[in-house]
C-alpha cells in the first residue's frame, strides 16, 4: 500500500490534547489546544484489546484508532472522537507505534 492510499483510508480527525502535568490531587492535567490529526476510528467493543487500569481492573477497548502521525502519542493523552462516536472523549488504553523499513509511519490506538 503506498502512503497515498494509506492516507486516503483516513478519512476522520481527532483532536489530541496532549498531558502537561499533574494537579494537587495527581490527576493528569491536558493541554487546551490540540493537536488535529488524520484518523480511521473502528469499532472493536468486547472483541479486541484488553487492557488493566492502574487499580487493576480489566478493560475491554472501545475502539481502534488508526493515526495518520509520527508525532509522538503517550498512553496518558486525551483523545476526542469525531461525531457521532460514544464518549467523544476517551483515555488511551494502548498506544502502539508503527514503524516501517522508513522508520515510525502511524499510531494505532486503542480507547
Amino acid at each position: 500500500m503506498s502512503w497515498q492510499e494509506f492516507e486516503d483510508m483516513l478519512t476522520q480527525t481527532v483532536l489530541v490534547y496532549s498531558k502537561t502535568g499533574t494537579d494537587v490531587h495527581g490527576s493528569p492535567t491536558h493541554t487546551t489546544t490540540p493537536k488535529r490529526i488524520k484518523a480511521r476510528v473502528q469499532v472493536v467493543e468486547g472483541r479486541a484489546q484488553r487492557t488493566f487500569t492502574v487499580d487493576k481492573e480489566e478493560v475491554m477497548a472501545k475502539y481502534k484508532l488508526i493515526l495518520g502521525t509520527t508525532t509522538t502519542i503517550n498512553k496518558q493523552d486525551k483523545i476526542t472522537l469525531p461525531d457521532g462516536y460514544e464518549p467523544t472523549t476517551m483515555m488511551l488504553l494502548g498506544v502502539y507505534p508503527v514503524d516501517d523499513e522508513s522508520g515510525r509511519s502511524h499510531y494505532e490506538i486503542w480507547v
